[in-house]
């Protein structure tokens, strides 16, 4: 004897079934209960197995993903917690994807940053070994040449040990607490004959109240050169680079704005915009202008570390980077 003693709702339509099963003398009314239980149980494991095939599937393109083929994706074909996953598979295939990319252009962006005054270096020490040069002046050119990009070399090695060390998990701030408009006077008396020297004039305009923060001195300092640096290399010659401190309030939390502002020399983009704070960005794709491109990488990542955040942004013909530093 069959008998279909309970039915529960379970989700998208489907329906779960209790059947007892008993014995008896099979009339037609037995028959039929048995066939029915038969088609249940045939539909059901339709259903099941269509599921157990996509799960499948789904472990399949994870394997390949780990594997190293990053264009994979799972196919979206159900509307429940299975699509769900499917989802969010593609969203983790797709981010390692952009991050593979990101090494790889990083990779060789660094190799021609670093190959470039290398090649120059060697040339020139070439030349002196084999006496390729007709004064004492000619010489002495080539060694200034050769110091130059010696600097240069060396001041790239400085960036991409210092954005290693910030993308460390295990960096430790020495914070202290300290006064800015004390730190930007100074900064002010450091920089300012750079900034002349270039066909510039640096302004700054300070609050009349005080404003402290805590933070680490040397980094919070070299968040802040590294602005005024990119301020100088890429300003208009003959204009203002303005060097402003501010207090501003969001979502109920005080922050210490330090704003650089400054004309740059060629139009600025949104998508210039978008990517001045990624490693290795450089507006001039052909790398041709000296710089590691980690700059204003480093500043983001110092800023992030001491719990605030950057903007950039233009306002009439003016390139605005904003540090928020929590008060």
């Amino acid at each position: 004897m069959v008998k279909i003693t309970r039915c529960d709702y379970l989700k998208d339509g489907y329906y779960l079934y209790y059947i007892y099963i008993g014995y008896g003398k099979l009339d037609n009314g037995n028959i039929m209960g048995i066939m029915i239980v038969i088609i249940f149980i045939i539909i059901f494991f339709l259903l099941i197995w269509r599921r157990i095939s996509y799960i499948s599937k789904i472990k399949s393109t994870v394997r390949n993903i780990t594997e190293g083929n990053l264009s994979n994706r799972v196919p979206l074909k159900y509307k429940n917690e299975l699509g769900e996953l499917a989802e969010d598979i593609n969203y983790m295939a797709s981010k390692i994807e952009k991050e593979e990319k990101n090494r790889n252009e990083f990779m060789t962006n660094i190799s021609h940053d670093l190959r470039t005054p290398l090649t120059t270096i060697l040339g020139y020490i070439n030349m002196i070994k084999n006496n390729k040069y007709e004064s004492k002046y000619e010489f002495n050119n080539y060694v200034n040449i050769m110091n130059k990009k010696g600097i240069y070399l060396k001041n790239m090695l400085d960036d991409f040990f210092e954005y290693s060390k910030l993308s460390s998990s295990d960096i430790i701030l020495e914070k202290h607490k300290f006064e800015l408009n004390e730190l930007v006077r100074q900064i002010n008396e450091e920089e300012e004959d750079e900034f002349i020297q270039k066909g510039l004039k640096l302004s700054i305009n300070l609050p009349q109240e005080s404003i402290y923060i805590e933070a680490d001195p040397s980094l919070l300092l070299r968040a802040v050169n590294n602005l005024l640096s990119n301020a100088v290399k890429y300003s208009r010659k003959n204009t203002v680079v303005e060097f402003n401190i501010r207090k501003e309030t969001f979502n109920n939390v005080h922050y210490a704005v330090l704003s650089v502002s400054n004309i740059p020399e060629e139009p600025i983009s949104k998508n210039d915009m978008k990517n001045f704070f990624e490693r290795l960005y450089k507006k001039d794709s052909s790398r041709q202008k000296e710089g590691s491109g980690l700059g204003l990488s480093i500043v983001k990542n110092i800023v992030k570390l001491h719990g605030g955040f950057v903007k950039v942004y233009k306002q009439d013909n003016r390139l605005i980077f904003n540090m928020y530093h929590p008060c």
